[in-house]
């Protein structure tokens, strides 16, 4: 058996550096932050001292105000997702049903037409969830003391080594109350699967991914500003890609041979998420080598992300959310489906 501990490790690498902010940009935006809250923080305490007037009960007034609109906003948002989580119970209800019914009605191996074959990835070899909350990088008018800001991240994830299956349940909660800007929210997954070579090679001109779920998402912009456009950037994503990995003559290769959009959250709202990749085919067109054209073991890598960030300043909230017991989602497998090729001539 292949050992794929360090072509995992470079798997995950690449992941990171796909969707994570190098920590060096992150710390020079902070430097940017921190010298415009100085900058202002200077300017009052010169206007203080050169009036004779204490302008801090001004600004202290100011937070006060805002965290009272702050509230009443946050009791509205709370009864909406109320609402939307019955509904989004049902439409779980209604998913598991509508799979049930179609797996029944359609059971392997009739579910394929005469040669065609499914080579279906299911038992996870690893496995791992990674959540990285949002951070503040500029305060609402430089700030006196600590912004008040919440950041909440999660990647729980129930699977087991050597079984078919697993459920996840991200969920990633920011709420910029006295920040201006926050970075992107991370929680995402990442799963290899590995199976063992096949004798034949194989022709997949079609990719399935059987995954399904319910979650529920929110969004309340911040203060956009002057001149902020509206349609500048997306508050909230979950994306899957696919990448096949084999040993070809001993060395490892690999392809990615999907990349997919499953939700986009681009306006305030408050709605439930409905996921269902169980009975939809994705067009590829990949040859998995057989042993007859010096294939080997054969692995399957798995990444599943969610993100979310809070659009405009100050007061703009955010919140994803597929987390246990109410919601989740669920990955029994990946199946590339297309069929053998002839043997090599002789």
């Amino acid at each position: 058996m292949y050992d794929w501990s360090k072509t995992i490790e470079e798997m995950r690498r690449a992941a990171l550096q796909r969707y994570q902010r190098p920590a060096e940009l992150l710390q020079i935006r902070k430097r940017m932050g921190s010298a415009r809250g100085h900058f202002f923080r200077t300017v009052i305490e010169h206007l203080a001292c050169e009036t004779k007037v204490d302008l801090r009960p001004f600004y202290e007034d100011a937070r006060r105000r805002n965290r009272a609109r702050h509230q009443e906003v946050i009791q509205l948002i709370d009864k909406l997702e109320a609402k939307v989580a019955e509904q989004a119970l049902a439409e779980r209800t209604g998913l598991a049903s509508l799979r049930e019914e179609y797996l029944r009605d359609f059971p392997r191996p009739y579910e394929l037409p005469p040669g065609r074959v499914e080579l279906k990835f299911n038992i996870p070899m690893y496995f791992t969830g990674t959540a990285v909350p949002a951070e503040c990088m500029t305060v609402f008018g430089g700030g006196f003391g600590e912004p008040n800001f919440v950041a909440q991240a999660s990647a729980e994830m129930r699977a087991t080594p050597g079984q078919p299956g697993m459920q996840f349940f991200p969920r990633i909660y920011t709420d910029n109350q006295d920040c201006e800007t926050s970075t992107i929210a991370l929680a995402f997954y990442d799963v290899f699967f590995r199976m063992a070579p096949i004798e034949r090679t194989f022709l997949a001109n079609s990719v399935r991914i059987d995954l399904f779920g319910v979650g529920i998402a929110s969004a309340q912009w911040g203060d956009l500003g002057w001149g902020f456009d509206e349609s500048s950037d997306n508050t909230a994503f979950v994306d899957i890609s696919v990448e096949i990995y084999q040993l070809v003559r001993g060395a490892p290769q690999h392809v990615r041979i999907l990349d997919k959009n499953l939700f986009r959250l681009d306006s305030e709202t408050v709605q439930s998420i409905r996921i269902l990749l169980s009975l939809e085919d994705s067009p590829t067109n990949l040859v998995v080598r057989g042993r007859d054209y010096g294939g080997g073991e054969i692995g399957c890598y798995v990444l599943l992300r969610t993100s979310a960030r809070v659009k405009g300043a100050e007061d703009g909230r955010v919140r994803l959310d597929f987390s246990a017991p109410n919601y989740g989602l669920t990955l029994t497998g990946i199946s590339l489906i297309g069929e053998y090729l002839p043997p090599p001539p002789l």
